[in-house]
């Protein structure tokens, strides 16, 4: 997978495993985020259904919306020398999401999500709020190995 993820993805990637049904892999490669979060989390979700491994080789980088699309992974591996970048997101009027007190419902969609993909609530929170106060919308912060450990990105 390459690219930016925008509205079609649920769609294509309901074709794409009509086509290929026996699809176990999916290799991520470069992959700057996502232009629509909803359609993003249906896509995951129908991703962690089919039971799919999601893997990074060493040159990938992911960042953003491609993140949460790599968390949806029932099992998901990563070559050392692979990029996951987390940062903040804006909504249509310019908030920055830390504009929202922690606990506002417009974080909310992305815990559900990160608890959809079998975090724990305490562990979707943390991993939510560290990526939103780590790096603005438009900055990027680049995860550690300790990171990735830390909050459970890899299974």
């Amino acid at each position: 997978m390459d690219g930016v993820i925008d509205s079609d993805i649920a769609e294509y990637w309901e074709n794409y495993i009509t086509d290929f049904p026996n699809t176990n892999l999916m290799i991520m490669q470069d992959c700057p985020g996502s232009t629509d979060d909803v359609a993003n989390w249906e896509a995951g979700r129908k991703i962690k259904e089919q039971n799919i491994t999601i893997h990074l080789p060493a040159d990938a980088e992911i960042a953003s919306g491609a993140v949460d699309l790599f968390l949806s992974g029932t099992s998901r591996t990563r070559e050392a020398g692979s990029k996951i970048g987390v940062h903040s997101w804006q909504d249509g009027n310019g908030n920055e999401a830390t504009d929202y007190p922690v606990g506002h419902e417009e974080h909310q969609g992305a815990i559900d999500y990160y608890i959809d993909m079998d975090f724990s609530q305490a562990a979707a929170e943390a991993f939510y709020y560290f990526t939103i106060n780590i790096a603005a919308h438009d900055d990027i912060h680049w995860m550690t190995d300790e990171e990735i450990e830390e909050y459970g990105l890899l299974k």
